[in-house]
């Protein structure tokens, strides 16, 4: 098994069981601690769960920008 980092706070994890293909969208604080995971079974419910998580993975992005200016 291999996942892709979609987005920083967001991966995803291709599976496979006797009933089909399917993923696992893993979402992530930066420390890596896992906050959220979410089945997705198929391509539109993909696009739907990545649009609705990448605000927040925004906001994590803005942490690590603070952080990496020293603004926290």
């Amino acid at each position: 098994m291999t996942g892709v980092q979609l987005y920083p706070g967001i991966k995803y994890l291709p599976l496979e069981d006797e009933s089909g293909e399917f993923g696992l969208m893993i979402f992530h604080d930066k420390n890596n601690n896992v906050i959220q995971t979410q089945t997705i079974e198929s391509r539109e419910m993909f696009r739907d769960t990545y649009a609705r998580w990448v605000p927040q993975a925004q906001v994590y992005l803005s942490w690590e920008a603070d952080e990496a200016l020293g603004l926290n």
